[in-house]
């Protein structure tokens, strides 16, 4: 089975990119991605990234980078080597940050080829994990952000704080270890081990010129509506790969099992693509039953995939283990208090008394 055949660029932003993003995967990330090593992240594929155009701090209007594209590019990465995925959609999402902002000073401290972090700070939740206050001219940043992925390779990172009225302070910091900027060392996680991703430890006086943006609170509820539906696409991604690295073990008692999921796989991705094109005009619980489908078939193909492998799914070294982590993370990924609760009342409704 060819790969062209689980996933086909339904969205073409030109055939010379094109060409290099698929370049890329083929002969960069997917032989990556399958080196069984708990190295970082090789320095070499960011490189590749920045050669092929995909990252760039700030990408004009009229680029590829429209919404439809930017979902089919992440689902292409994300096939290719989820761990470098990971790291380029931090930077991609801190990216969207600035172009929300002015942007008139970005010149003064970064280039096109900078790799831009994001701190991730909770603001969700009740008690957000870094709060800022006004001091003077200074923005003081008190506490942790317990994830920044792709440190080692970081210039700037953006840090998200909440401020004493609610609202959300977004600051850029460059990522140099300090008494006051305390670098943790990388986290051990089941997925996405690869990403050097590191805990760091804030109480600092940030310049004023370094704020980006305050952004009140409605801001990430109308963002979480839409991320409903862009964050499918690295779940379609991980799912091309599994059927891609299971087809290589069917045998012939489980290949109408497999047809059946590779064209379950297929429709699919035409319910995404054809929400994409058009998000506006899909309601909430259409969003989140097509996300919650993702993560079904998702789960579901590495469940029958374990079946069908028998004893030897036990391995730690078999690749379904590792994807079956990988399918884990992505229920908490991006995850809402909505999302939640959609996903456990589906699955409590999946229980008979």
């Amino acid at each position: 089975m060819c790969r062209d055949d689980v996933l086909p660029w339904l969205v073409q932003p030109s055939e010379d990119f094109r060409l290099r993003v698929d370049q890329l995967v083929d002969s960069v990330l997917v032989p990556g991605s399958v080196v069984g090593t708990n190295d970082f992240l090789p320095g070499s594929f960011l490189d590749h990234l920045v050669t092929s155009g995909l990252v760039t701090v700030v990408t004009a209007p009229d680029s590829v980078w429209n919404v439809a594209s930017r979902f089919a590019i992440t689902e292409q990465i994300a096939f290719g080597c989820l761990d470098t995925w990971f790291v380029i959609t931090q930077h991609w999402g801190a990216s969207s940050i600035v172009r929300r902002s002015d942007g008139s000073t970005l010149g003064s401290f970064w280039d096109s080829s900078s790799l831009l972090g994001v701190g991730f700070g909770h603001l969700r939740r009740s008690s957000p994990c870094l709060k800022a206050e006004l001091s003077g001219d200074d923005l003081v940043l008190r506490g942790f952000a317990p994830w920044v992925t792709g440190s080692s390779w970081l210039s700037w990172v953006i840090y998200g704080a909440t401020l004493p009225n609610g609202n959300h302070a977004y600051v850029r910091l460059p990522h140099v270890p300090s008494d006051s900027y305390r670098i943790g060392r990388p986290q051990a996680l089941a997925a996405v081990r690869r990403t050097d991703t590191c805990e760091v430890v804030l109480d600092v006086k940030v310049p004023i010129e370094n704020m980006i943006c305050i952004r009140p609170v409605s801001d990430l509820s109308s963002q979480d509506e839409v991320t409903l539906v862009t964050s499918i696409s690295p779940i379609l991604g991980l799912i091309g790969r599994c059927l891609v690295d299971w087809s290589r073990e069917v045998k012939a008692d489980n290949q109408g099992t497999f047809d059946r999921l590779f064209s379950a796989f297929g429709k699919l991705r035409s319910e995404a693509y054809a929400m994409i094109s058009n998000i506006s005009a899909t309601a909430v619980n259409e969003r989140l039953e097509l996300r919650q489908k993702a993560h079904t078939l998702l789960e579901t193909i590495i469940h029958i995939w374990c079946l069908s492998s028998g004893g030897q799914s036990n391995t730690s070294g078999m690749l379904v283990n590792r994807r079956r982590n990988e399918a884990a993370f992505f229920r908490v990924f991006q995850q809402t208090k909505q999302l939640k609760d959609t996903a456990i009342i589906a699955a409590l409704n999946r229980i008979t008394d």
